[in-house]
């Protein structure tokens, strides 16, 4: 029984623990907007480091007036160098999705809206705290996409939206054959059962309770082990062990 009761010990607070980084690290990848969360630190920026790492740097441009001047964009912010990639400085905290110029003009699509380069410094120009992911300039109008869902026209010059449209396709046109894994995994996300805010609710849900139980579990165990705190000890049970979390 002693052999049995440390097995059940072991396994128990190991999966207490495996339980609480699955619920932690669930949360987060159930949202995808953690921009302050990542991490871009660098002196000089080769042009192999820019291929090789899409994911944080989104863009790459050298000053068309002044070729000395190189802009990063990333999901940190933008980073500016002035000497030709020697060194480089942050010189706007939102993420930078794209950046694109037009003739002496440098735009950047971000995710506080779009920004304009302009004597020397970073302006807010349209768009302001939409989360622009996409951006494309012509003559005296600017194509924009905010959050993958709407198509924008502005006018150049007074920032005014011209038209806007939203991103409408047929269900016939997303289908497509799906291989078991993916349709197994889409089956523990809870994605097609359903919709939006409802699987994120639920998936946050889950996530938070998860990470719930395996911290009042080790409280519990604690507690017991020590011989002290028997009151709230059958508080925390109570907690640990109710409808909501059965659910």
């Amino acid at each position: 029984m002693v052999k049995a009761y440390k097995l059940h010990k072991f396994f128990g607070l190991s999966a207490g623990l495996v339980i609480f980084i699955l619920g932690i690290t669930g949360f987060f990848l159930n949202h995808d907007k953690w921009g302050f969360l990542y991490t871009t630190s660098f002196e000089n920026l080769p042009l192999s480091a820019y291929k090789s790492d899409t994911k944080l740097f989104t863009s790459y441009m050298i000053d068309p007036i002044n070729k000395a001047h190189i802009i990063v964009g990333s999901k940190r912010g933008i980073f500016e160098s002035f000497d030709k990639a020697k060194t480089f400085k942050k010189t706007l905290s939102s993420q930078s999705l794209a950046i694109r110029s037009y003739k002496k003009e440098i735009y950047s699509a971000t995710s506080e809206g779009i920004f304009i380069y302009t004597y020397g410094k970073w302006k807010n120009f349209a768009l302001k705290n939409q989360y622009v992911t996409s951006l494309a300039i012509d003559k005296d109008k600017i194509a924009a996409v905010i959050d993958k869902k709407y198509l924008v026209i502005l006018d150049k010059k007074s920032a005014k939206i011209l038209n806007i449209v939203g991103v409408n396709i047929e269900k016939s046109q997303l289908q497509e054959d799906i291989k078991l894994s993916r349709f197994v995994r889409d089956l523990h996300y809870g994605r097609g059962l359903f919709d939006g805010d409802i699987s994120l609710f639920i998936n946050d849900y889950a996530a938070l309770v998860m990470t719930f139980l395996a911290l009042s579990g080790f409280l519990i165990w604690y507690m017991i082990k020590v011989k002290k705190y028997v009151k709230s000890v059958k508080k925390l049970i109570k907690y640990h062990a109710n409808i909501f979390i059965l659910f």
